[in-house]
């Protein structure tokens, strides 16, 4: 995650900004980042999601977010900053939880001041990106999952929440204890369940190596929905 260092605020702006953040129950980076997210959602949402026939190779621990909505690629921003202000070295699901309650999406019963008195504090400071723990590293699967389920193009807060439910997770634990309303299971089938309509295939060695894994899984019936780095999603 890049770091941007703004000086020479106005002195009038930044208390503004500090005012809102306040209001927010948001620490002022993390309502500078919903600030700037929500000014250019509308010319994120005019581009049509990045579709591309192979992963770009990037490196181990890496991920793509072309797929997420302007307000899911904010909740990731703001779950950086979050595991930061608190003192964490990585990014849990809870701290992806805290970044989607910052999109206000509703349907929750949790609050962001809530979710933080119930997090302990930690002492460090690390510097950069923040890797993934892989805990959430399964829930931003798992929202994968649940959007190829429901069969949208893009992945919303709405898809990270369910897939930190469907987690063993310290963001699940919180989960738990709120009512969900959003319209759909508050659990979604982890990947690799065993379903008729659906299953997801790890793909062995590179991608020259891809065709016949491919083509043994289409002559079982399965067409492919999306390759993820190197796992393979398939529906009937």
């Amino acid at each position: 995650m890049a770091t941007l260092h703004v000086r020479n605020v106005p002195d009038e702006l930044y208390e503004l900004l500090r005012e809102r953040a306040a209001g927010n129950d948001r620490s002022i980076g993390a309502e500078t980042c919903q600030l700037l997210q929500q000014a250019l959602a509308l010319s994120y949402a005019a581009q049509p999601p990045r579709r591309l026939p192979f992963p770009s190779r990037r490196r181990p621990g890496t991920a793509s977010f072309t797929r997420f909505t302007p307000e899911a690629r904010g909740a990731v921003v703001v779950a950086q900053e979050e595991a930061r202000a608190l003192g964490h070295g990585r990014v849990g699901t809870e701290h992806l939880l805290l970044g989607v309650l910052a999109q206000d999406i509703g349907g929750v019963g949790l609050t962001a001041e809530g979710v933080r008195a119930q997090l302990e504090p930690g002492n460090e400071h690390p510097a950069g990106q923040l890797a993934f723990k892989p805990e959430a590293k399964r829930a931003l699967e798992l929202a994968l999952r649940e959007s190829v389920k429901r069969g949208d193009q893009v992945i919303t807060p709405e898809h990270m929440l369910l897939g930190i439910a469907g987690t063993d997770s310290r963001g699940a634990e919180l989960l738990r204890v709120a009512k969900l309303d959003l319209g759909v299971s508050q659990r979604p089938r982890p990947l690799g369940f065993p379903d008729t309509s659906f299953r997801v295939v790890l793909l062995e060695g590179e991608a020259a190596d891809w065709e016949s894994q491919l083509n043994a899984s289409a002559a079982l019936g399965y067409e492919l929905v999306e390759i993820v780095d190197r796992r393979a999603i398939f529906r009937r």
